[in-house]
C-alpha cells in the first residue's frame, strides 16, 4: 500500500454550509492518513474542490477554476486533481469531458474514500469515478473544525423530500435521512469537551428532522441540555415544518439563537404552486406571524428567486409586497437558473435575462433599504455578542455575532476569541453593527 503520509493538500468549498460541513470531514479524514495543509496552493500535492450545483454559474465557476488549476498539473507542481461534492454527483462524466486534467470525481456520499483513492491513483489508476449511493453518513470524528476551533457545525440529516420544480437537491443527495437522535447528541457532547461552544444543526430542510418518535422540536431540546454548548444555530428551513412545537422549542430553550431562515422564494401563490413548494402566500405569512408571536425580536431572513417561468410583472409586485410586509433582517437573492433534470427545466414561458436582472436589481435595492431600517432600529439596544475574530482591517478590527446572526464590529477586544460580551449598538453600515462593551457591573 502506499503511504499518504506527508502528502500536502489544498481543499476549496463552493456553496452552502452542508459543503462547509462536507469539507471539514474532507480535511479530517485527509488528516488522519497522515496528510498535512499546504502553505499554499503551489506547494498543495492534492487539490480537491467539493462543489456546488443549484446554479449553472456556480458549476461554470468551478469549470473555470479547474482550468487555471490544470496548468499547476503541467508544470509538475501538482500531483492529483480532484472533483467532490453536488456538481460532482449529478455531472460526474462532464467532468472529466470539459477537465481532462481532473484524476477523480466522488460525490456527496463516497468523500470519506478519498484517501484510498489517492492510493489507488499514486499507483498509476485514473481517472476514478465514484459517485454511488447508499453509504452510511461519516464517523463523527472524522471531521476538522472551524479556523478558531469553538465553532461546528453538525450534520443531523441528509437529502431531501420536497421535490420543489427548481431543485437539484433530491437528484444530488437524495431522499431524506434523519441520524438517531442519541448519535447526534453524542457528537455535540464531544464537540462540547473539545472546546466547541457553538454548534449549526444542518439538514437540506433541517426542521423536517424526524427519528422514530423524536422530531426536531425534541432534538433541539435535547442539545440544549448538552453542558458547554452555549449557542445553537440551525439551517436551513422549510416553512411547511415551521409548526408551533418547533417554535416552542426554539423560544424557550436558552441555548437556541432567535434567528429563523426561511426560504420564501416567491410572494405569489400561483408562481410557489408552480415552484411546487406546497404553501401559499397566505400560509408563509402565518408562519412569520407565528414566528414574531413567540419571539418579537426574532431575525428573519430568507431565499428569493426571480425570474421563474412564467413569472408576470404583477407577481413580481407580489415578492416585493411580501418583502414589504415581512421586514426581512437580511435575503439571498438570485436570478433563475433553469437545472437539467429539474420539472422546470421544461416549462414554457421562461422570463428574458434582461427582465430577471433588472427584476433582481429592484429586489436587492428593497432589500437592502429595509434591511438598513431593521438594524438603524437596534441603535441603542444591547446585544450578546459572541467574539469571532481579532485582526479584521481598519479601526474597527474585532468581529463578532449577535444570537440574531448579525455581525458587529468593535474596536477593541473586551476578551478572547469564543467569548460572550453584552455590546450596546452606537451606528449600523448596511447590514453591519458597531458598537461598545457593556461595562461589567461593579460587585
Amino acid at each position: 500500500m502506499l503511504m499518504l503520509d506527508g502528502m500536502t493538500f489544498h481543499l476549496e468549498t463552493y456553496g452552502c454550509q452542508m459543503n462547509v460541513h462536507d469539507s471539514m470531514v474532507i480535511e479530517g479524514v485527509l488528516r488522519r492518513r497522515g496528510l498535512r495543509s499546504a502553505d499554499g496552493l503551489g506547494d498543495a500535492q492534492v487539490i480537491i474542490l467539493n462543489t456546488c450545483s443549484i446554479r449553472e454559474k456556480a458549476e461554470e465557476k468551478v469549470f473555470g477554476r479547474l482550468g487555471e488549476l490544470a496548468s499547476l498539473k503541467e508544470r509538475g507542481n501538482l500531483t492529483v486533481l480532484g472533483v467532490s461534492g453536488c456538481m460532482a454527483q449529478r455531472t460526474a462524466e462532464r467532468v472529466l469531458e470539459r477537465a481532462p486534467a481532473v484524476d477523480f470525481v466522488t460525490g456527496t456520499e463516497t468523500f470519506p474514500t478519498i484517501p484510498r483513492l489517492l492510493e489507488r491513483i499514486l499507483a498509476g489508476e485514473r481517472p476514478i469515478v465514484d459517485v454511488s449511493t447508499g453509504h452510511p453518513l461519516p464517523e463523527p470524528a472524522e471531521r476538522s473544525l472551524d479556523v478558531n476551533g469553538f465553532r461546528a457545525f453538525v450534520s443531523i440529516m441528509r437529502g431531501c423530500d420536497k421535490r420543489c420544480a427548481f431543485c437539484v437537491v433530491p437528484t444530488t443527495r437524495g431522499p431524506e435521512r434523519s441520524r438517531k437522535p442519541d448519535e447526534v447528541v453524542a457528537e455535540v457532547r464531544a464537540l462540547a469537551a473539545a472546546g466547541v461552544i457553538e454548534v449549526t444543526l444542518l439538514g437540506q430542510t433541517v426542521n423536517s428532522y424526524r427519528d422514530g418518535a423524536t422530531g426536531f422540536a425534541e432534538l433541539l431540546r435535547a442539545v440544549d441540555a448538552v453542558e458547554g454548548i452555549e449557542r445553537i444555530r440551525f439551517t436551513t428551513n422549510h416553512p411547511n415544518d415551521m409548526t408551533e412545537q418547533v417554535l416552542d422549542a426554539v423560544a424557550s430553550c436558552p441555548k437556541v439563537c432567535e434567528h429563523l431562515h426561511l426560504p420564501a422564494q416567491s410572494g405569489s401563490t400561483r408562481v410557489l404552486a408552480a415552484m411546487g413548494r406546497g404553501y401559499t402566500r397566505e400560509k408563509y405569512l402565518r408562519v412569520i406571524e407565528s414566528s414574531r408571536a413567540w419571539m418579537p425580536h426574532v431575525s428573519l431572513t430568507t431565499d428569493i428567486i426571480v425570474g421563474f417561468p412564467g413569472e408576470t410583472e404583477e407577481e413580481f409586485r407580489d415578492t416585493l409586497s411580501l418583502v414589504e410586509e415581512v421586514r426581512y433582517d437580511g435575503a439571498y437573492t438570485f436570478k433563475y437558473s433553469p437545472r437539467e433534470g429539474t420539472p422546470a427545466a421544461s416549462l414554457p414561458d421562461s422570463v428574458p435575462v434582461p427582465v430577471m436582472k433588472e427584476r433582481l436589481a429592484r429586489l436587492n435595492e428593497r432589500v437592502r433599504a429595509l434591511s438598513d431600517e431593521v438594524n438603524r432600529g437596534l441603535v441603542g439596544s444591547e446585544q450578546g455578542v459572541m467574539i469571532e475574530a481579532l485582526d479584521v482591517d481598519g479601526p474597527w478590527a474585532v468581529r463578532g455575532r449577535t444570537r440574531t446572526n448579525k455581525t458587529l464590529l468593535l474596536e477593541r477586544a473586551p476578551g478572547p476569541v469564543g467569548s460572550v460580551h453584552r455590546v450596546r449598538v452606537s451606528r449600523t453600515r448596511g447590514l453591519t453593527l458597531y458598537g461598545v462593551p457593556v461595562p461589567e457591573p461593579v460587585v
